[in-house]
């Protein structure tokens, strides 16, 4: 508040390079990233879906995916014509690599895959790249097929998950210095609006996708002993799934927890994470 613009500036301009930094070592040269933040966005997104479009519409969403994937794996007819209807600005990638902006020129060529692969910064990109625009893809498509506008249906890609380029100004500076901030204060907003335009169809995704699943693995994690060495962070971000338990020699020998994780939706982890608290809170309660 007492900082004048010039002192604000200087403040930004020596933390927005440690920021950018935290940014792509967290995020774009991440490996596990690659395969974590699509399968969140996809959740987003048909929770999205079915909550503002209804049931049919997520089925043409889903139907829309491996369409979607090759068309940004490839750069075709439809990858274009979404990038030039705007709709490639909200990606975090373009944000955070700092592509510049497509021209006609270059989406009319192929950038050489093959030499994308063989450099691992590159591939890193081009992976990421792929695994955020094809959920925002599927939308776009999905909208077109229901006889929607490109303008209206490239809107749609852009606010099926976080839109990176939408900011007021104030977020916009502080974004520059506080890492993910924008994706945070979108994340809640994108939340209550769901809920409060379509509460109904919110509840039923929220069972869908949140509620029903989490009984299920709660119900069949809570036989193994495993089950309660993992950590509170791991099973709120992630839909866990014991095989079984580990012997004494094996957790003496520190050997890791036998199973799978599968990260949950940003939306629909509320529900989940509320159903499994009440339900190990009911099971602390049987005697």
């Amino acid at each position: 508040k007492n900082l004048d613009q010039q002192t604000g500036n200087i403040l930004t301009q020596i933390l927005r390079p440690q920021s950018a930094i935290l940014r792509m070592g967290a995020t774009t040269y991440n490996l596990p990233f690659i395969f974590t933040n699509p399968i969140r966005d996809f959740a987003d997104a048909l929770f999205g879906e079915i909550t503002e479009k209804g049931m049919r519409a997520a089925g043409e969403f889903l139907a829309s995916y491996p369409h979607a994937i090759a068309s940004a794996l490839r750069k075709d007819d439809l990858y274009k014509q979404w990038a030039l209807s705007g709709g490639r600005q909200s990606t975090f990638t373009s944000q955070i690599i700092g592509l510049p902006r497509q021209t006609v020129k270059r989406l009319a060529h192929q950038e050489g895959t093959i030499k994308k692969v063989l450099n691992p910064r590159e591939a890193m990109e081009f992976l990421n790249r792929v695994a955020e625009e094809s959920t925002r893809l599927a939308a776009f498509k999905r909208s077109l097929g229901a006889g929607e506008e490109v303008s209206e249906a490239a809107f749609r890609s852009r606010d099926i998950t976080v839109d990176f380029a939408k900011s007021g100004n104030f977020l916009r500076l502080f974004n520059q210095v506080v890492p993910f901030l924008n994706a945070s204060v979108q994340g809640v907003e994108r939340t209550f609006r769901i809920f409060k335009n379509n509460p109904k169809r919110g509840m039923i995704a929220a069972s869908i996708l949140g509620s029903f699943p989490a009984t299920a693995t709660y119900l069949w994690n809570r036989q193994f002993k495993d089950y309660n060495d993992i950590p509170q962070f791991e099973k709120d971000l992630n839909w866990i799934f014991i095989a079984r338990d580990r012997s004494e020699i094996e957790k003496l020998e520190g050997e890791p927890i036998k199973g799978i994780k599968i990260p949950k939706g940003r939306i629909a982890g509320i529900p989940a994470n509320m159903t499994e608290s009440f339900l190990q809170f009911a099971d602390q309660r049987d005697p």
